[in-house]
């Protein structure tokens, strides 16, 4: 072969390596997003009453904000079929780049689901995920806890007075006491 022909054979044999690596690439991608649908994850956050939370998230103020008693839910969380406790989010620079081929370890599953960047700290949030746990049919997960663990709830600004009192009426059948507060934005 001359030197032109083993260049090009090289080139040939570098663009050939290029496709199949993103096609790799391309078809780890999806089996990951696969994973992560199916996956189920509860988030949870240090504090009920920030503006910007309740702006972001519970319809604009409409919602409510569950306060637990986070030691008897961890106690419930380990008892029950949910197997599992939360754990803290991780708030960085830049989200790292996966490698792969990945692999299914706890620093795999941690760099995907437990690391958010800085414009999310605010959220000072707490995750509970749970592997394949979400009901196709109702498109969530129905987790269950321990009604003890449920010591609060925040109403939002903008929630109506009739789901304000529904709320307080659940809230008085409950077996131990729950608080009740209307969130001021």
């Amino acid at each position: 072969l001359t030197r032109e022909g083993r260049r090009s054979i090289l080139r040939q044999f570098l663009k050939r390596r290029r496709f199949l690596e993103e096609d790799f690439q391309r078809e780890t991608q999806l089996e990951m997003q696969k994973a992560a649908d199916s996956c189920a994850i509860l988030s949870l956050s240090d504090f009920g009453n920030n503006a910007r939370m309740w702006k972001e998230y519970a319809g604009g103020g409409t919602g409510v904000c569950l306060v637990f008693n986070t030691y008897l839910l961890h106690q419930s969380f380990k008892s029950s079929l949910t197997k599992g406790v939360p754990f803290k989010v991780s708030y960085i620079d830049r989200l790292p780049k996966l490698q792969v081929p990945v692999g299914r370890d706890h620093d795999h599953i941690e760099r995907v689901f437990l690391t958010k960047t800085l414009p999310w700290a605010h959220e000072r949030e707490w995750r509970l995920v749970l592997p394949e746990q979400i009901d196709r049919q109702i498109g969530f997960l129905d987790l269950e806890f321990d009604p003890k663990c449920l010591v609060g709830a925040f109403v939002g600004a903008r929630a109506t007075g009739e789901d304000e009192a529904r709320i307080r009426d659940w809230a008085s059948q409950a077996p131990s006491p729950v608080s009740v507060q209307r969130v001021s934005l």
